[in-house]
This record gives C-alpha cells, structure tokens and sequence, in this order.
C-alpha cells in the first residue's frame, strides 16, 4: 500500500466481480475506505469483498429511482476509524458497458 489515497472515500459500482472488484482491491491497497456497490441480489458477493478490504457494502440498482438518495444516506453514515473526518470523496463507475470518474466531495 502506497497511501496515496488515504483519508478518500471511494465508491465502485459494479464492485462484487470483474472490473469492478478489481478497482475496489487496487484502490483499497492504495488506502482508500471502498464502498462496494452492486445491485442487491448481488449484495452477499459485495459483502465479501467490502469485508476482505475493510470497506462497506451497499446493495443498490443505480438505475432505480431512488438509488440518488440510498447512496447519499449511505455515504453520509459514519466512518470507519481508518478514514479521515474530513475526507475527500471519489466515486468509480466500473458498471458494463461504461468507465466514467466523477470526484466529489462530502
């Protein structure tokens, strides 16, 4: 681990395999708190790895009306330990057919 994100929170969708899974392990080691995002039916998978990495699990379709909403409640909930108060947010798209990056902070 390089740290070169610690004190970020990252969200990857897509995160329970492939691409997805990939990038939540590569920037995990980098020192990011990951938030591992799927669609629910595939929340035990992003459950596994959120746990294997010291992040968190978040079921959710993003196509859903009301994914806007759960990811924000879901972001503003409490912090492990590991990560900074004051933190800076980045948010990773790995979901089929797109990459897109977007940063943001909380």
């Amino acid at each position: 681990m390089t740290g070169r994100l610690a004190g970020r929170t990252v969200l990857v969708t897509g995160a329970s395999s492939g691409i997805g899974r990939a990038c939540a392990l590569a920037l995990a080691r980098e020192g990011a708190t990951v938030v591992v995002m799927d669609r629910p039916a595939d929340l035990e998978a992003a459950s596994a790895v959120a746990q294997s990495i010291g992040g968190t699990a978040l079921g959710c379709d993003i196509t859903d009306a009301g994914a806007p909403e759960k990811i924000r409640e879901h972001l503003a909930a409490p912090v492990p330990a590991a990560a900074s108060a004051d933190r800076k947010s980045t948010r990773l798209n790995s979901s089929h057919i797109t990459i897109s990056y977007a940063v943001f902070c909380l």
